[in-house]
């Protein structure tokens, strides 16, 4: 189901006529128990929820070693399964198109994940050994070693390596569906589609700005627990925003899947368009978040 509705402010603040954390998703059943091949995934530490394996820098580079870095969603932290004729498996970063590679085809302890370009060996396949917590160790067949966060350390920036498998929680990782990961999707579209609304019916594009993307940010969030422009805490949405504006409102929606969804939603209620078309707005955030297979949208507009 798809729905929006919407609040304004008008000049000096008259009002006008209307209208939970990534590691949770661990917990809430988005982490699998057996890798479809061909799907993306996530791969997040099961000693700290908030860290995902991330290529260093979002690098396409062969040898490009592989860290523990915050849960961003982007494709550097999205990897592709290839299952072998073997049984094992190909993990291909989304990104770079490069796979999981232990350096040199090494079998000691310690040896260094890194990406490289798909060659066919052992240093690149992979047998999945699952848990009954749901979590997954990846053991190279060319070694019999598991992937391992060095000494437990769960902290950002932390490399991945190779070590003799000992059932720790530094060798165990949630697989996480990318199609239905919580968290925070690419609105680049949404600002693109908005603007040119605005632009064909004769108004400037509107100010993309930080310190409003990081309000509808929180809003959003906020939107997939109370799904209205009061916030969880009982106060009003415009709370959230920067201080300073003479005029500000908001456009909320929920079950749109994609930014021209969400767009033709917003144009079709005559309320949401007349935020969209406001001559008085200079700036504006806009943010989307998965939350339990829903995506909420949310504008935040200031002028």
């Amino acid at each position: 189901m798809m729905t929006a509705i919407l609040v304004m402010f008008g000049v000096l603040g008259t009002m006008l006529p209307t209208v939970p954390v990534y590691a949770a998703t661990t917990g809430a059943g988005y982490s699998v128990s057996a890798a479809a091949p061909g799907r993306t995934y996530y791969i997040v530490s099961k000693g700290n929820a908030n860290l995902a394996l991330d290529a260093v820098g979002g690098s396409s580079a062969n040898g490009t070693r592989i860290w523990l870095y915050s849960y961003n969603s982007s494709t550097a932290q999205q990897y592709r399964m290839k299952k072998n004729s073997d049984g094992t498996y190909t993990l291909a970063n989304a990104k770079s198109g490069k796979v999981f590679d232990i350096k040199g085809g090494s079998k000691a302890n310690g040896a260094p994940l890194q990406l490289y370009q798909s060659n066919g060996t052992n240093a690149q396949k992979w047998q999945f050994k699952w848990h009954s917590d749901g979590t997954v160790t990846f053991i190279n067949k060319g070694s019999g070693k598991a992937l391992d966060v060095p000494s437990a350390s769960f902290k950002a920036k932390k490399y991945l390596q190779q070590y003799t498998s000992n059932g720790t929680n530094a060798q165990r990782f949630y697989l996480v569906d990318a199609a239905y990961a919580n968290g925070y999707l690419d609105v680049s579209q949404v600002y693109t589609q908005m603007n040119q609304f605005r632009q064909s019916n004769g108004l400037p594009a509107l100010k993309r700005d930080t310190a409003l993307e990081n309000t509808a940010k929180v809003r959003a969030k906020e939107c997939a627990q109370r799904f209205d422009h009061r916030r969880p805490n009982g106060t009003d949405c415009f709370t959230a925003f920067p201080k300073g504006y003479r005029c500000a409102g908001e456009n909320i929606a929920s079950g749109q899947e994609t930014a021209a969804e969400v767009i033709a939603s917003w144009k079709s209620s005559a309320g949401h368009r007349a935020n969209m078309l406001d001559s008085g707005y200079r700036s504006v955030g806009i943010a989307a978040y998965r939350f339990n297979e829903v995506i909420y949208w949310v504008q935040d507009f200031t002028g």
